[in-house]
């Protein structure tokens, strides 16, 4: 990208964009409509509805139960 004002925070993602395999340490944040939002890194996925109720999942928890 080539004379491109810097107007917002945060990590580019452009490394990403050329080598899906690259390491990535950063969350991703992410919205659904309004007010749905959700956080994920390696282990955990935390969301938020937009009717104030909330989810946690551990991503490395082992699953004993339920469908896989």
């Amino acid at each position: 990208m080539q004379n491109v004002e810097q107007k917002a925070n945060g990590s580019s993602i452009v490394p990403l964009l050329r080598d899906p395999e690259a390491r990535w340490d950063q969350p991703a944040v992410m919205t659904c409509q309004c007010g749905n939002h959700a956080v994920r890194s390696d282990r955990w996925r935390y969301i938020r509805y937009a009717d104030g109720s909330e989810e946690l999942y551990d991503h490395n928890a082992i699953r004993t139960s339920g469908p896989i």
